[in-house]
C-alpha cells in the first residue's frame, strides 16, 4: 500500500474488502470477490467484452463496481492530499424476462442494496479517507432499472454487452488525508 494512494487506488482497495465481506455474508456467491474498474462507461464496457471472451473470466465480471472517470481533484488544501466528488456504479447481471418486481427482489433487495451498504460500511473504516460529520458521505443515489432492458448504451453509443441492474452513486464527496512522514 503506497502512503500517498489516490482516490482510484483507495476505492479499489475498499472494493476488495467489500468483495471479501460480501462473500463471507453470503451476499454474493463463492467467486473472486467483486470486479472493480474505472474509466468511461465505454472503457468499462470494452473490459467486460474482453472478460467475456474466456469462460473463466466471464464469471468474474459481476458484481461490478465501476468508478466513473475522469474527475477533478481539489489539491488546494495543504492539510489534505486531495478532495473530489466522484460517481460510480454498482452493477449485477439481470435477466430480460424478469419483471421490475422480480428485478427489485433479485437484484436490488438481495444484492445491490446490501453491496451498497457494505461499500459505505467499508469506506467509513478506510483510514486514508477523512470521515465527514456523522460519518455520512454526502452523495446522490439512483436505482437504475433501464440497463436491464435491451438496447442500453455506453458513452460511445455502443450497446452494453450484458443486461444489468445497477445502483448509481453521484457526487460522492471524498477527502484523502495527507500522510505525514
Amino acid at each position: 500500500m503506497n502512503k500517498q494512494d489516490g482516490i482510484i487506488e483507495i476505492i479499489g482497495d475498499v472494493c476488495s474488502v467489500v468483495g471479501e465481506k460480501a462473500m463471507a455474508r453470503g451476499i454474493i456467491g463463492v467467486i473472486d470477490g467483486v470486479n472493480f474498474d474505472f474509466g468511461s462507461t465505454a472503457y468499462i464496457n470494452r473490459q467486460l467484452i474482453e472478460l467475456s471472451q474466456n469462460p473463466e473470466t466471464n464469471l468474474k465480471k459481476f458484481p461490478l463496481f465501476g468508478l466513473h472517470g475522469s474527475f477533478f481533484e481539489d489539491r488546494t488544501d495543504a492539510e489534505t492530499m486531495t478532495k473530489a466528488s466522484v460517481s460510480m456504479t454498482i452493477a449485477v447481471l439481470t435477466e430480460s424476462k424478469y419483471t421490475n418486481k422480480q428485478r427489485l427482489e433479485k437484484s436490488f433487495i438481495q444484492q445491490l442494496r446490501p453491496l451498497y451498504n457494505l461499500f459505505f460500511e467499508c469506506l467509513r473504516k478506510e483510514r486514508r479517507i477523512e470521515k465527514p460529520y456523522n460519518e455520512h458521505f454526502p452523495h446522490s443515489y439512483m436505482e437504475d432499472y433501464r440497463l436491464g432492458s435491451s438496447g442500453a448504451m455506453d458513452s460511445e453509443g455502443k450497446t452494453l454487452i450484458d443486461l444489468i441492474d445497477a445502483i448509481n452513486i453521484y457526487n460522492l464527496s471524498l477527502t484523502v488525508k495527507k500522510v505525514n512522514c
